[in-house]
C-alpha cells in the first residue's frame, strides 16, 4: 500500500493491485489479473526492502484508522481504537515474536487510542497481523511413516517446516497411498491447495506462483472428482479419504 518512511502519523492510500508471482516459468511473460468487488481484507503485512544480515529487525507501527475509498465515498472499517478483533500472524518457528495491543503510546488529540503492532528480532516468515482470531491449522493427510517421524497421532497439530516460513497443519487422516507419490518409505503430507494457497501468502515473503502439478484420479464409478475434493478440505480427526483403484488412463502435467 505504501511505505512508513516518516514518523509520527502517516496517511497511506493506494489502488487495490494484485501481486503476480513471478517464477522462473513466468520470466520474461506480461500477465493480468482482473479483480471485481466485493473485496474482504485478508491481512497486514509489513516487509523491509532494505532488509538485511545486520538488520536488528526490531520496530513496531501503530494503527490509527482504516477506511475503504467506494463509489460512495470513504467507509470508515474501523477506528483501532481495540485490538480486540485484530490477531498477529504467528511465526510457527519462532513463536511470541510478535504482539498487537491497544495503546495510548501515539498520543495527540487525533488517535488518542491506538492499535500498535510489534515484532522482535529472529522471525523467518511475513511479519504482519490479520483480522479476527488466530488462524485455524490447515488440516492435512499424511501417511504413517509421517506420523513417526513427527512422533504424533491423528488430531495433533505439527508444525511443517518450509524454506521460507513455516506452517500449522491438522493431522486429520492417514493414507499408506495417493496418486502421484511416491508409495515408498518417505513420508508425504497432503493439504487441499486453496487452504495451503491463503496460508502461504500470509505467512511466506514470497507469492506462491501456484500449483506444479495437477492429475487425474482413477475414480469408482459410485464416486466423484468432486466428492473427492470435498473431502480433502473437510476432513474431521480420525477420518479416512477411501477411493478405489481401477485400471484405467491417467493424466499428469506440471
Amino acid at each position: 500500500m505504501g511505505t512508513l518512511s516518516d514518523q509520527g502519523w502517516n496517511k497511506i492510500q493506494s489502488d487495490l493491485t494484485p501481486v503476480i508471482a513471478t517464477g522462473r516459468q513466468f520470466t520474461g511473460q506480461t500477465r493480468q489479473i482482473n479483480v471485481f468487488p466485493p473485496f474482504s481484507l485478508q491481512s497486514f503485512q509489513i516487509t523491509d526492502r532494505f532488509r538485511t544480515s545486520a538488520s536488528d529487525d526490531l520496530g513496531a507501527v501503530f494503527l490509527g484508522s482504516l477506511e475503504a475509498v467506494t463509489p460512495g465515498g470513504p467507509v470508515t472499517l474501523t477506528d483501532f481504537q481495540t485490538s480486540d478483533d485484530w490477531s498477529v500472524i504467528q511465526d510457527y518457528s519462532r513463536p511470541g515474536l510478535f504482539a498487537v495491543e491497544t495503546s495510548t503510546s501515539a498520543g495527540g488529540d487525533r488517535f488518542p487510542l491506538s492499535t500498535r503492532y510489534g515484532w522482535a528480532t529472529g522471525s523467518v516468515g511475513m511479519r504482519g497481523l490479520r483480522p479476527g482470531p488466530t488462524e485455524a491449522p490447515v488440516p492435512a493427510m499424511v501417511n504413517e511413516e509421517f506420523l513417526e517421524l513427527a512422533d504424533a497421532s491423528v488430531g495433533d497439530d505439527v508444525i511443517l517446516g518450509l524454506s521460507t516460513f513455516s506452517l500449522l497443519v491438522n493431522i486429520a487422516g492417514v493414507a499408506d497411498y495417493f496418486p502421484t507419490i511416491d508409495p515408498g518409505e518417505k513420508p508425504f503430507v497432503l493439504v487441499d491447495l486453496d487452504s495451503f494457497v491463503a496460508a502461504a501468502n500470509q505467512h511466506s515473503p514470497i507469492p506462491l506462483a501456484g500449483a506444479n502439478e495437477l492429475g487425474s484420479i482413477p475414480m469408482a464409478r459410485t464416486a466423484s472428482s468432486q466428492s473427492v475434493l470435498a473431502g480433502v478440505s473437510n476432513m474431521r480427526p480420525g477420518s479416512t479419504l477411501p477411493f478405489t483403484h481401477e485400471p484405467s488412463d491417467s493424466s499428469l502435467s506440471s
